[in-house]
């Protein structure tokens, strides 16, 4: 808790209980041991939703502590450091920066802290996530409640991606393919109506930036097929690259504006179209391929190519449930799509050995010497 979030919670207490300061049953305020607590609204009193509370541990037992008798705990807590085991709960290194976990308003639920689950139960519930498991099989399989594992699974997916912006960065990656892989969050785009949150329902694309060699994927983004998307995934793709690189992309006509604003002239790139067979009406696969049509945009592109990401494609397919086709499980949030991404890619930069290179793809590209463990996944930062 850093004292931005100490403060506003103080400031919440007070305005909910006003000058009256009612004290608490069966424990002096100056008997509060101070320690770190959530604030969270489905814990508190039906019947008192005005009144700012918290669960506190003060030895063996639980409190329930008023408005009033609250603010006076956090304003000793404020100078109490706080544990290295909550701030890993919370996803985030206790010397983090960033916008902190813990709710900022008592009636908040957002970001929340849940009962601690062992390590193994964790280990098994994000093992199932990433072998293609929905969220609901994984609840059937290991008896943790399904709001557990999506809370454990933001947790995860935050720590992933955190640990991927970390280490993917000065790759000597040769020949870069990259391709689009269509999703959707809450409904199909042809049942979002005019006046619902155009950004976040519907169609949904995760882009997919990888390294033909060492199969490493090197940058992903979740979002409209835009170009405000392509721009962004390209520059974080030359971000992370250390020299000039091949790059391969399909027929997307924003790539072209995209690599120039993050390229310039520094790479060589070329698209390449496939063309299909008019599909039967009614009739779920596609066409039959006919011919492939490549086309040089910039420099003097040696391979032109997009099966190794095609692929991937179907490895993401395979292996998160959301993406599986012709199924009743979807994203209802755009922040579980994004979540459920980050960990995919990061348990198959770092965790998944690849059957053709017989070793994770992040050791074939030297970022690591070792196969990670779901602990060095989630706690290195």
């Amino acid at each position: 808790m850093t004292r931005e979030v100490a403060r506003t919670l103080i400031a919440g207490a007070h305005r909910r209980a006003g000058s009256k300061d009612k004290a608490h049953t069966g424990l002096a305020t100056n008997e509060i041991t101070p320690v770190w607590a959530v604030v969270r609204s489905d814990l508190l009193h039906p019947r008192l939703p005005d009144v700012g509370r918290a669960f506190v541990s003060v030895g063996s037992e639980i409190q329930l502590l008023p408005g009033g008798s609250f603010s006076r705990w956090a304003l000793e807590c404020l100078n109490t450091p706080e544990p290295a085991t909550t701030a890993r709960l919370r996803g985030r290194d206790c010397t983090d920066k960033g916008s902190p976990s813990i709710p900022l308003s008592m009636g908040s639920t957002q970001g929340a802290v849940v009962n601690k689950l062992s390590q193994e139960k964790q280990n098994q519930v994000l093992s199932l996530l990433v072998e293609g498991a929905s969220i609901r099989s994984a609840e059937r399989i290991t008896g943790v409640h399904r709001d557990t594992i999506v809370r454990l699974l933001a947790r995860a997916g935050d720590a992933c991606a955190r640990v991927m912006d970390k280490k993917l960065t000065d790759l000597k990656c040769e020949e870069v393919e990259v391709d689009e892989l269509w999703g959707y969050v809450g409904k199909k785009q042809k049942h979002v109506k005019v006046g619902e949150n155009q950004r976040e329902l519907g169609d949904q694309y995760i882009f997919i930036a990888m390294d033909a060699k060492t199969k490493v994927v090197c940058s992903f983004l979740v979002g409209k097929r835009s170009l405000e998307n392509a721009i962004e995934l390209m520059r974080d793709l030359q971000f992370r690259m250390a020299g000039r690189i091949t790059l391969t992309t399909d027929g997307f006509t924003p790539y072209i504006t995209a690599v120039e604003k993050a390229f310039g002239s520094n790479v060589d790139f070329s698209q390449l179209v496939k063309v299909y067979t008019a599909t039967i009406a009614g009739r779920y696969s596609p066409g039959e391929f006919v011919s492939a049509h490549a086309t040089t945009i910039t420099g003097n592109p040696k391979r032109t190519s997009t099966s190794y990401i095609e692929r991937q494609n179907l490895t993401v397919r395979m292996h998160m449930r959301r993406f599986t086709r012709l199924k009743n499980a979807f994203s209802k949030k755009l922040a579980s799509l994004k979540a459920a991404a980050a960990l995919h890619f990061a348990h198959y930069n770092f965790m998944r050995v690849h059957r053709s290179l017989r070793v994770t793809p992040a050791m074939q590209a030297g970022i690591t010497d070792h196969v990670w463990t779901w602990g060095e996944l989630l706690l290195t930062t």
